[in-house]
């Protein structure tokens, strides 16, 4: 978790008047979603934890669409399947306050957990946590796809992914492109996989396609892809 999330979420608790609590949560996960993706625009709604209508809408300059965003108060696995179903259909990015690693069924059954990773990303929903954000801030600084990648999962990530996870997805994409300048098919081949799994096909097929040009720039065989 970033220090000026915690800070937020520490001046909201505190806060006497209800909306003004509401618009400190709204700001800072904002920040959050901007900490991954600088190039978002960030609209909020008159809803807070509804059911069906989202938080936030994001936006971005001169692409005709936009992506729904959900704030979830709590990270339990079970409470957020069945929220799913209310918001699935519009491929959102849904936030929880409270980190997975806290969540109340996070020492539970794993069952839980895997069916809301294999819901979301059979839908193009993407869970994150605030350690999610983090991970994913800190790596996009670190080369020019990694940036691309934070960029692309805002627009289309899918999954549940916290922090441990996007630490994952990272070192998984840096090695495949990496392995570009020594032509090390194993290296993309995990690379194309954790990029497919966690990124909507259009999101995917970005980052794939750079990979392949690269993979080719090096004098890769196209069939060796």
């Amino acid at each position: 978790m970033r220090p000026d999330f915690q800070h937020a979420l520490a001046a909201a608790a505190e806060h006497n008047d209800p909306y003004g609590r509401i618009t400190v949560i709204k700001q800072a996960v904002k920040e959050e979603v901007r900490s991954v993706d600088p190039t978002v625009s960030v609209r909020f709604t008159d809803y807070f934890n509804n059911s069906i209508a989202p938080d936030m809408v994001l936006q971005w300059p001169n692409e005709h669409r936009e992506r729904f965003l959900f704030v979830r108060p709590t990270a339990s696995a079970g409470w957020l399947l069945n929220e799913l179903r209310f918001v699935s259909s519009h491929q959102p990015l849904v936030f929880t306050l409270e980190e997975f690693a806290s969540a109340s069924d996070s020492n539970g059954s794993d069952s839980a957990r895997e069916s809301l990773g294999d819901a979301a990303s059979a839908t193009n929903t993407w869970i994150t946590d605030a350690s999610g954000t983090a991970a994913m801030s800190g790596a996009r600084t670190q080369s020019l796809p990694l940036g691309l990648l934070g960029q692309a999962m805002v627009r289309g990530g899918r999954g549940v992914s916290d922090g441990a996870e996007i630490d994952r997805l990272a070192a998984e994409t840096a090695s495949g492109f990496a392995g570009v300048s020594t032509l090390s098919s194993s290296a993309i081949s995990s690379a194309v996989l954790a990029i497919e799994q966690h990124l909507d096909p259009e999101q995917s097929g970005r980052l794939t396609r750079l990979l392949r040009a690269a993979w080719e720039g090096h004098g890769g065989e196209s069939a060796r892809f």
